[in-house]
Parts: C-alpha cells; structure tokens; sequence
C-alpha cells in the first residue's frame, strides 16, 4: 500500500519526468507531421507532373484532329465543287438537248 501512496503523491522529480517526457512526446509528434507534409508535397508534385504531361499529349492529339478536320474540310468543299460542276453539266446538256431538239422538230 504504501507504494501506491507515493505513486498518487507527485513530486517535483517526477513532474519534472512527465514534462520531459510530454515535451520529447510533442517534439517526435512535429518531426512525424514534417515528414508527413514533405512526402505529401512530393507526392502533389508527382502528380502535377503527371498532369502536365497528360495535358500536353491530350492538347496535341487535339491540334492533330484540328489539322485532320480542316484537311477533311477541303475534301468536301472539292467535292462540292465537283458536284456543282457535274449538276451544271448535266443541266447545260439537259437544256442544249431540248432545244436542240426542238429546233430539228420544229
């Protein structure tokens, strides 16, 4: 009994024991959330990275489809053209034979 007696008596020896070990508590606390912020900020800068170069590849298939859509845009603007010039064609012939037909029958 009389041990547990002088456990519930706090000396200052034994205050004294409880700072330093509070204090040695918090200093080994700080050095973990250091380490532990330093890793967090390498591992946002790998992913930054990691970002930067997706949206480098993704902005140059983009500027690859951009050059494919205005080639396949003059594509159609010349098959356009070519339709138009084989309407009017077929339109002229449409009419020189009628006409023509008309003048030998008439």
């Amino acid at each position: 009994m009389a041990e547990r007696d002088d456990r519930k008596t706090w000396t200052d020896d034994r205050l004294d024991d409880l700072a330093q070990r509070v204090d040695t508590g918090f200093k080994e606390l700080r050095a973990d959330m250091r380490a532990q912020g330093v890793e967090i900020n390498q591992r946002f800068a790998a992913q930054d990275e990691k970002m930067d170069r997706m949206f480098e590849s993704l902005h140059g298939d983009m500027m690859s489809m951009r050059g494919e859509m205005m080639s396949m845009q003059r594509d159609m603007i010349s098959i356009h053209r070519t339709m138009m010039i084989g309407l009017a064609t077929i339109l002229a012939s449409t009419v020189g034979a009628v006409v023509g037909s008309n003048v030998l029958l008439g």
